[in-house]
């Protein structure tokens, strides 16, 4: 008996480089948003959403779309807000998109 065994095809591995690099003291702040949530007829979302409940992972919801803008003309749009103190300074800022393969 003879047997022959292929592999399926596999994607090269994706290589990451630095975008940013410093060495500096001081402190960190990110700030981050989704474009899914919860709907808001579920009784245990508002819970989900302030970190409280037993409910707390997303797939115990029908998740949706997050629509902030107000424009018609979109889907789907998310906003965040960074206030920083008096005198701070930002050494680097990135917005980063990903979907379900980043």
């Amino acid at each position: 008996m003879l047997l022959f065994v292929v592999g399926g095809s596999q994607a090269a591995p994706r290589v990451f480089a630095s975008r940013f690099y410093d060495n500096f003291k001081g402190n960190f702040a990110f700030v981050g948003n989704t474009l899914l949530t919860c709907p808001d007829a579920d009784p245990a979302c508002a819970g989900a959403r302030n970190t409280r409940g037993a409910t707390l992972n997303d797939n115990n919801f029908d998740m949706r779309l997050i629509d902030t803008d107000s424009d018609g003309a979109t889907f789907d749009s998310s906003q965040a807000d960074l206030a920083l103190a008096s005198g701070s300074t930002v050494q680097f800022d990135g917005l980063y998109a990903c979907s379900a393969r980043c």
